[in-house]
């Protein structure tokens, strides 16, 4: 392993380790507006303090990071704090009253959740010209009527530098399209351990296997969930797909582009049948109440084949 330390005049010595990734992904960053996609432990928020600590150094505005939690705003105060050597740090939540909001907007970095960002720039207690970096932590909300949305729409025009974070693209296209668009990303930094410049500072780990048994009760609700799985290849085989029999996420989503090209009749239950494999996978892999709100999030949606699914399939809505 690599021990040198970050040097920077606004980072604490010796307080950061050097990882080439995590400066290769700060510099795409500092260029142009950039979507960091980088697995869940490397260092997401330690790449954005180097970004931060450049902008710093230019002196020309504040720094905005956004989470969307109050936990998660907090734990990246407290990162900042313990790692930067500048005082003006504050937290925004919607847990603070008015009067002290507008006092805390005068720092130079905020850390801050969506909402009462949202507001408090409509309410026009703080500008958007104030900021010369704005970071959306788990950038992947940012779409439909998310406050996410609101605030690039407000900065947009700003010139300041947009930076999303995220630990996976949104697996659907139009998601991560959108997302994109809104956030006017020019460039995507992906990351993962096998990465080059990544994998001399991720530890090999042995994995054992454990194969467990499911209850009968499992057992019943995994069969509904395949029985009605099979009800969707067997239409799209009707619909003329030739797929094959192993059930495989990855090869519906090869023929989506596809369907939605040149066979729209095949569109709902090939989504469906994307929506009930993610479904048996939850189940599986996580039992009966992650499965129970994967359902309860889906029907929320507006999505093609949804209301038939949990409406009229007697087999999905037994399980």
């Amino acid at each position: 392993m690599n021990d040198r330390f970050v040097e920077h005049r606004y980072i604490k010595k010796s307080s950061i380790e050097h990882r080439d990734y995590q400066d290769n992904l700060a510099k795409q960053a500092i260029s142009e507006n950039c979507l960091i996609v980088l697995p869940t432990g490397l260092g997401k928020t330690t790449v954005a303090l180097h970004v931060i600590a450049e902008f710093l150094s230019r002196g020309k505005g504040g720094v905005l990071f956004l989470a969307p939690t109050r936990v998660l705003a907090h734990q990246h105060y407290e990162f900042l704090k313990n790692n930067l050597l500048i005082d003006d740090i504050a937290l925004v939540t919607g847990e603070d009253l008015l009067a002290k909001r507008k006092k805390l907007w005068i720092n130079s970095i905020i850390c801050a959740t969506p909402e009462i960002v949202k507001n408090d720039l409509d309410r026009q207690i703080v500008s958007p010209d104030q900021f010369s970096l704005v970071i959306f932590d788990e950038a992947h909300r940012t779409v439909g009527d998310y406050a996410y949305s609101g605030i690039a729409e407000r900065i947009t025009n700003t010139g300041a530098r947009i930076i999303g974070m995220t630990a996976t693209l949104p697996s659907e296209k139009q998601k991560a399209e959108e997302m994109v668009k809104i956030l006017k990303i020019a460039s995507i930094a992906q990351r993962t351990e096998e990465s080059p410049d990544v994998s001399p500072y991720v530890q090999q780990t042995d994995t054992q296997w454990i194969t467990v048994e499911l209850g009968p009760e499992m057992k019943e609700i995994q069969a509904l969930i395949k029985a009605t799985l099979d009800s969707r290849y067997l239409e799209l085989k009707k619909l003329g797909l030739n797929l094959s029999g192993s059930r495989s996420m990855s090869e519906l989503l090869r023929v989506r582009e596809f369907v939605l090209r040149q066979n729209r009749r095949a569109a709902k239950p090939l989504f469906t049948a994307i929506r009930l494999i993610h479904a048996l996978n939850v189940f599986e892999s996580h039992g009966v109440t992650s499965f129970l709100r994967f359902c309860e999030r889906t029907q929320e949606k507006k999505g093609v084949g949804i209301k038939d699914l949990f409406e009229n399939d007697l087999n999905f809505g037994k399980a």
